[in-house]
């Protein structure tokens, strides 16, 4: 189901087989070809009048957005600096748009250059594969984080990054062909995937979690900015069993292009209690994304609640987990 790492040729037509999926996949292929004639400034331009539009339009990712910035900015933030952090996230969302449809001819390794990817940076990927037991990638919807997701197969690491659905399927499916131009494979969440994961690890390869957002609604009960909610546990569960270590990656955007931020690697403890071994490192896991959205939230392109309407309904999803 993958295909081969660091083609980035428009040769190799990866569109989605049912016809509505295709035509919106042929949509923004027609929309990349513009887009590429035009300075980047301008598409940036172009770009933050969509989201300002979108940001009145689309009442419910408002609405989502600007509750989980009063969770992360506190109680005491004046309401006009949360809409102004929503706003900021509808922007960052837009410019990840551009940026999937700007780089479409782009091969991994001149993407790589273009967000400025250095020999410190590669030397940390190199140095977490070198034991053999492959890498997992771990990030969240934060900056660039779909170019992030793009990077190491400009290095010519096999890249497996796991989605979940929240688009239409349509627009979802053209997406993931977008994506894909790139030679990293993508399974959607579900749980038939994970076996495709963890033979992607046992081959040395990379896998790709986003870690903010629990989809299924059965992660782990932690404690995210100071409210309990579930986050999924995936990544963490998949290094437990087959001794990969965890990444946290983040692609920041900067008023000049890019900033990637790798933290040291750590693998989680595979004991006899298997619980205790994931609550550890699902510490790790929050506490790397807490720091990451607190130092540029406008940046965190978050649009479903990630925080329960109230504490009873996170018990009752992680005491669902547990017994799973």
């Amino acid at each position: 189901m993958g295909r081969a790492a660091g083609t980035g040729s428009e040769n190799d037509d990866p569109a989605p087989a049912s016809v509505v999926s295709r035509a919106c996949y042929l949509i923004a292929r027609m929309s990349s070809r513009v887009i590429r004639l035009l300075p980047r400034s301008l598409c940036l331009w172009g770009g933050n009048r969509v989201a300002d539009v979108a940001l009145v339009l689309a009442r419910t990712y408002r609405a989502n957005a600007m509750a989980n910035f009063r969770q992360v900015l506190g109680p005491d933030a004046p309401a006009e600096e949360v809409r102004r952090t929503a706003h900021e996230a509808f922007r960052t969302s837009v410019q990840n748009m551009i940026d999937l449809l700007r780089f479409q001819r782009l091969t991994p390794a001149a993407l790589a250059r273009t967000i400025g990817v250095g020999e410190d940076h590669w030397s940390v990927i190199a140095a977490a594969l070198s034991q053999g037991r492959g890498l997992i990638l771990l990030t969240g919807h934060l900056g660039a984080f779909d170019s992030l997701s793009q990077l190491p197969a400009g290095r010519g690491y096999p890249m497996t990054v796991v989605l979940g659905r929240t688009l239409p399927r349509p627009i979802f499916d053209a997406a993931v062909a977008l994506r894909q131009a790139h030679g990293m494979t993508v399974i959607e969440a579900t749980p038939l995937g994970v076996r495709s994961l963890i033979e992607a690890l046992r081959r040395g390869e990379c896998v790709g979690f986003l870690g903010d957002r629990d989809f299924f609604g059965n992660g782990t009960l932690v404690e995210f900015f100071g409210r309990r909610t579930t986050l999924p546990s995936g990544a963490v569960r998949l290094a437990r069993e087959t001794g990969a270590p965890i990444l946290a990656a983040y692609l920041r955007r900067t008023p000049t292009g890019y900033d990637l931020l790798l933290e040291e690697p750590f693998c989680v403890a595979r004991t006899a209690h298997r619980n205790a071994d994931v609550a550890a490192g699902m510490d790790r896991v929050v506490a790397s994304l807490t720091r990451a959205v607190a130092a540029t939230p406008g940046q965190w392109a978050m649009f479903q609640p990630v925080w329960p309407a109230d504490d009873a309904s996170a018990n009752s999803a992680s005491r669902c987990a547990s017994s799973s």
